[in-house]
């Protein structure tokens, strides 16, 4: 199924995963894992639901890392499976809006690294917040990409230009509109001098109207 919002791929459940929509060609190749969705296409996953129940509530550390280590296991066979070899070598988590929250992307940015640190480096570190965000949840769609701008920038001593032929992975939580991927993905490329090939992966794909149901 497609439109203007994206693809599912695969059986519904678990192993599937959306193809996230590219209007402006901003990245490459973008997907979500799990995804949660009750509006015009209604899918809703296993994964997608506990990264909502993250969103909403406060987690134990144990939830937090099983959900982590869960997610993982399903990025590295996704990846694999959409590329022979992943053409990235850095990892980027977007920060989350509120600094004293556990960051899901940015564990499951480390896990990966660990797992294979010959092929994939956690740069999550090197992006620095510029200025707070509240969460974009009550602000309207046409004014979040607005709201972000310049929300980050990038510590270019310890995130040096990915090399020639590779590129950056960037990690969020939910995709909504995208505003927040779209915005860290200009960062990245403000930041390096050539184009550099960037790939997008985001834990849950949702609507607007899914966060006013809780």
């Amino acid at each position: 199924m497609a439109n203007d919002i994206g693809r599912f791929r695969g059986p519904l459940g678990d192993s599937g995963y959306w193809e996230l929509p590219n209007r402006g060609y901003e990245w490459d190749f973008g997907l979500s894992l799990g995804p949660y969705r009750t509006g015009q296409q209604h899918i809703i996953t296993p994964l997608g639901t506990k990264i909502r129940d993250y969103k909403y509530w406060d987690q134990t550390d144990e939830e937090l890392e099983s959900l982590a280590a869960e997610i993982t296991i399903k990025a590295l066979e996704v990846l694999w499976e959409k590329f022979e070899a992943p053409p990235f070598r850095y990892l980027v988590a977007i920060p989350p809006n509120h600094t004293g929250k556990p960051s899901l992307p940015r564990q499951v940015c480390r896990r990966i690294s660990e797992r294979y640190p010959e092929r994939f480096a956690d740069k999550s570190g090197s992006i620095t917040r510029l200025r707070e965000l509240d969460s974009v949840k009550g602000i309207h769609k046409g004014s979040r990409a607005e709201y972000v701008k310049g929300a980050w920038a990038i510590d270019s001593t310890s995130f040096p230009a990915p090399p020639k032929d590779s590129g950056v992975l960037i990690v969020d939580d939910v995709y909504d509109t995208g505003s927040t991927m779209r915005e860290m993905s200009r960062t990245v490329r403000r930041q390096f001098a050539r184009d550099v090939a960037q790939f997008v992966l985001t834990l849950s794909h949702v609507e607007t109207r899914d966060w006013n149901q809780g």
